[in-house]
């Protein structure tokens, strides 16, 4: 019955997104239409219609896409001005990262998020540390946005093509500052208004935040997790797991376990995380599965453990994120172990050596790096003499 329920949350949370974007979506085309209609008449044929629905498709399209940097940049703005410091920015494939006090610019297709601004948090003080600011600014800067692309509407709605765009963009201004500011939850996702709700009911939230703020900004200079204090890394309560700050923390846990090496322990506890009833996304759910496999066969555990793990699922998800570094060390490992197939292998380990050239985090290469060759090793070890 729990899983049941659990399933049955996750689900409404996933229609309710689909519900809001589609109405986004349909007042974007409601409006263009509408313009239209004033502007020039009021019939329309059905290929003009067509036309009507790929313009409102593409424009809705890069109205969200500049939202969502107007929305990281709100994070930053907001962050600068409560005393965070900045470390990396990134949509799509492209990242501006901090590197030894300079900025650099790259382009780099293996990251685990779409778009993400990452910064370092202020120190604690009696356990306390500004958020509010921070998890809002993004939804500040959207709503901010929308209000002057409607000004914009208002003040050229005479001109059909700026009118159109500005009333585009101000719809996806204040929906998307709605959807993330609003505290609501998204199947497993929680958004940036729960979070900050959250962030201001429980202190064990806001310190596991700074912990893994903190800790990014460890990574960002070089630094690996195993290099991290070991206190930092305290497993959450099960009842804690149930919002998405909390399931971050034991997957930086998880992560920890993995750099010092100790398969047996990040095995157990990312077993224990599928038996529990947890915030964690399907992003994150498919690299635990990838860590687990290593952990299997670097462990030499039963076969059946190896044939579990190995779904089409996951091999779907290979294909999907097959430039992301931990793709590459676990499709290493698979190769080696699975197919006994030594030249696809090692095909796989210089396609992490040239995604490594252009990968941001320096910290994530040298650790991905060391598992690929702990892997390496074994399996020569494992060889008969004279092969």
């Amino acid at each position: 019955m729990k899983k049941k329920n659990k399933k049955k949350t996750k689900r409404n949370g996933r229609y309710l997104m689909l519900l809001f974007c589609l109405l986004m979506g349909a007042a974007c085309g409601f409006s263009i239409r509408a313009v239209m209609d004033t502007i020039f008449k009021t019939s329309w044929s059905e290929k003009e219609y067509i036309y009507l629905l790929a313009l409102t498709v593409i424009a809705v399209y890069i109205a969200l896409m500049t939202q969502i940097f107007l929305h990281e940049a709100g994070h930053f703005i907001f962050g600068r001005l409560t005393g965070y410091r900045f470390l990396s920015f990134h949509i799509g494939t492209c990242i501006w990262v901090k590197v030894y006090g300079h900025l650099m610019y790259m382009k780099t297709p293996g990251l685990r998020t779409s778009a993400q601004c990452l910064m370092s948090p202020p120190p604690m003080k009696d356990g306390k540390m500004p958020f509010v600011l921070y998890h809002l600014g993004g939804s500040i800067m959207n709503m901010v946005c929308g209000i002057f692309a409607f000004w914009g509407y208002y003040s050229y709605r005479e001109v059909s093509f700026l009118a159109v765009s500005f009333l585009i963009m101000g719809i996806m201004g204040v929906g998307t500052a709605l959807l993330n500011g609003v505290p609501m939850r998204f199947g497993t996702v929680d958004n940036d208004g729960y979070n900050a709700l959250l962030l201001s009911q429980s202190p064990s939230a806001l310190y596991a935040l700074w912990t893994q703020m903190k800790g990014n900004e460890m990574l960002t200079k070089g630094y690996q997790f195993k290099d991290l204090p070991s206190e930092w890394f305290v497993f959450p309560e099960e009842e804690e797991l149930k919002n998405s700050i909390m399931t971050d923390m034991a997957i930086f846990c998880e992560s920890y376990l993995m750099d010092i090496h100790r398969f047996d322990k990040a095995a157990e506890m990312i077993d224990k995380l599928e038996t529990m009833d947890t915030a964690i996304d399907k992003m994150q759910r498919a690299f635990l599965t990838c860590d687990r496999l290593y952990c299997a066969l670097i462990l030499d555990q039963d076969k059946e453990i190896v044939e579990r793990l190995v779904t089409k699922r996951l091999l779907k998800f290979f294909e999907w994120k097959y430039q992301n570094l931990s793709v590459f060390r676990t499709l290493h490992i698979y190769n080696l172990f699975c197919k006994n197939d030594e030249v696809k292998a090692r095909m796989t380990e210089l396609l992490f050596e040239l995604n490594a050239d252009i990968y941001p985090y320096i910290s994530d290469v040298e650790s991905e790096m060391e598992l690929i060759e702990l892997a390496g090793a074994k399996f020569k070890e494992s060889r008969p003499p004279g092969e």
